[in-house]
């Protein structure tokens, strides 16, 4: 760069260290617009799988459970941020002039803070847990360079069946899998499996994917409009980490509709996601979400799971850490 005041252009040669940058990091529920939950006596907290005093055997345990359950949104329409029904043991985040609309007047709830605070009947946002300073990089998801190959279709005697439901499909790690459309129950019974599903991801009552304990499973999503009813995603081993929804571009829905808890995490920043069913009987989301929107409709205990901010989430680019100068 040339010197002030016309003086000589002067030159340096930097080293510039990084580190990977993740999609799991930042918070229980982080979105590019509005976070809008309009379910019943919804709970949000977090627990750490990958320590003990803040979790059994990996699982979560209210007995153990932390204040950390962050929610961020860097919209800055007005309703960025609308808590109602809820309780939040944590902190919200909205952009500077934005601030969270927490409605009190819905069964006594409408609470954010502490552990102090939120147990101890208070209503409103504690001090200090409600900041304008929220800041995100949403980066879309590219689909990997592999080799697919389509599994094949298990037909009548052939199916697999077990714990009442049949399955379409058993996948395992010996390749790539490729699906147009998911429609059919999954049985996932090895580590590290991979499953593209192209156009249409619809599963609904009857169906689910099933991880079967010490498999795992990565899924990429094309399909516009995503939807997982049924008994969803089943994932045996209790632990986030063996279950990550990634949504391409492409990917600008997921409807989340299924009766039974689910654990994993979601990383689709193009996708308006939402949660419902649940009725009278709260189910359980363990994991994360990152979207481009999030809406709730039924009744939840939402518990983030910290330990994904530090686990070995897709690889989206990469921060510098430090830089030497020669």
């Amino acid at each position: 760069m040339p010197a002030p005041i016309s003086g000589p252009t002067l030159t340096r040669k930097v080293q510039v260290n990084t580190r990977p940058k993740t999609a799991g990091v930042g918070g229980g529920i982080i979105v590019k617009g509005t976070v809008s939950p309009g379910g019943s006596k919804v709970v949000i907290d977090s627990f750490d799988s990958s320590n003990t005093n803040y979790s059994t055997g990996g699982l979560y345990d209210s007995t153990k459970a932390k204040a950390n359950a962050n929610i961020t949104s860097i919209s800055s329409v007005s309703n960025a941020m609308t808590i109602s029904e809820m309780t939040v043991y944590g902190t919200v985040h909205t952009v500077y002039g934005v601030q969270p609309i927490v409605d009190t007047s819905k069964q006594g709830t409408g609470s954010i803070g502490d552990a102090n605070w939120v147990n101890g009947g208070n209503l409103g946002i504690q001090s200090g847990h409600a900041a304008q300073d929220a800041s995100y990089t949403f980066t879309d998801v590219t689909l990997p360079s592999l080799a697919w190959s389509t599994p094949s279709q298990l037909k009548g005697q052939s199916a697999l069946k077990t714990n009442g439901v049949t399955f379409a499909y058993v996948l395992d790690n010996s390749s790539n899998w490729k699906l147009s459309d998911l429609s059919s129950a999954v049985y996932v019974k090895s580590p590290n499996v991979i499953l593209y599903v192209t156009s249409t991801l619809s599963l609904g009552t009857g169906t689910e994917i099933y991880i079967t304990p010490g498999a795992s499973l990565t899924m990429y999503v094309g399909a516009a409009s995503a939807s997982i009813g049924g008994q969803g995603v089943v994932n045996s081993s209790g632990l986030a980490k063996n279950f990550t929804y990634y949504g391409l571009p492409t990917n600008t829905s997921l409807g989340m509709q299924a009766n039974a808890s689910f654990v994993g995490q979601i990383y689709a920043p193009e996708a308006d996601v939402t949660l419902g069913g649940g009725g009278s009987t709260p189910y359980d989301f363990s994991g994360q979400i990152v979207a481009n929107s999030f809406n709730l409709n039924g009744h939840y205990s939402f518990h983030y799971d910290e330990s994904l901010g530090t686990s070995g989430s897709a690889i989206i680019g990469y921060v510098a850490t430090s830089w030497n100068e020669f």
